[in-house]
């Protein structure tokens, strides 16, 4: 059923009636305004797509924020000499978690593997399919090259076995280097509460202080 809108009141109500309900106001056929349901659908869709507009812009105003934050990254021993001696601490992992592992080879290897699975979720939006053998994610060509030469080269058969020596890295931590060799992927450090603690991790998620 059409609908109208009073002049004097605002108030929305049947198009037809002679007075409004709510005022008494005298409506004159030549001044009714009548919505009816396509008038009102159109309405709906210009409030969505405000909304969205919106959401849009609160969204890119958030990426413009995050990226003015990584424009400027902590310098990395990836960047940076680091070399042994040199006090560093380990990075906040609030968005790549990584391992720490015995050696060198363990931490290249399941830190590859690790961010060959970010990569493959970041793409797609949904985890990546993992090999029922070795456990890593299902890739082709030379990426399954590295993969198959990381993992010789640290020494196991599956991503499993690397997983049973490694452990998950913890940010904000004081450390001191003890090596960073110029091959590879990772440097060796012992934790400064706990010399005992000696592990490797990623260059790029050291950071000298």
């Amino acid at each position: 059923m059409p609908l109208t809108v009073c002049k004097k009141c605002d108030k929305i109500f049947s198009a037809g009636a002679k007075s409004c309900p709510y005022c008494g106001a005298v409506i004159a056929r030549d001044t009714q305004v009548s919505f009816n349901a396509k008038d009102i659908r159109s309405a709906v869709i210009g409030l969505l797509l405000l909304g969205f507009l919106t959401l849009t812009l609160v969204i890119s105003n958030s990426r413009k924020i995050d990226a003015n934050v990584d424009a400027a990254p902590a310098q990395t021993c990836q960047t940076s000499a680091c070399p042994g001696g040199t006090r560093a601490v380990t990075l906040p992992l609030q968005q790549e978690p990584y391992y720490t592992c015995k050696s060198g080879e363990l931490s290249d290897y399941a830190n590859h593997v690790l961010s060959v699975m970010r990569a493959q979720a970041s793409f797609a939006g949904i985890p990546p399919k993992l090999s029922a053998q070795t456990g890593e994610p299902e890739v082709q060509g030379k990426e399954r090259l590295f993969l198959d030469q990381y993992r010789a080269k640290a020494g196991v058969v599956s991503f499993y076995e690397a997983l049973s020596k490694c452990y998950r890295g913890v940010g904000h931590l004081n450390v001191m280097v003890i090596f960073n060799p110029k091959e590879g992927d990772s440097i060796y450090v012992a934790e400064e509460e706990n010399q005992d603690n000696k592990f490797w991790l990623p260059r790029t998620k050291l950071s000298s202080r």
